[in-house]
């Protein structure tokens, strides 16, 4: 199973070395301001569902983000 379409939610499933939690962390980063940056063109836009759907998905980016943020920390921990 390829690493980069894993859900975070199964991260306990596979233990990543640092560099591969790194990597999906700085993926999700990118994915957090791509989804905040539409958000706001879709509020100038008065788009207000499309403007929902982008904050909806910055959100599911930013937790996706702390999880590996986390596990990165407690790597360290340990």
């Amino acid at each position: 199973m390829k690493r980069d379409a894993l859900n975070l939610d199964q991260l306990a499933l596979f233990e990543p070395d640092a560099p591969d939690a790194l990597r999906l962390m700085s993926t999700h980063a990118s994915t957090l301001e791509r989804a905040l940056d539409a958000a706001e063109f879709w509020d100038v836009a008065a788009c207000p569902g499309a403007r929902d759907e982008a904050e909806r998905q910055a959100v599911k980016a930013y937790r996706a983000w702390l999880v590996c943020a986390i596990f990165l920390d407690l790597e360290r921990l340990l």
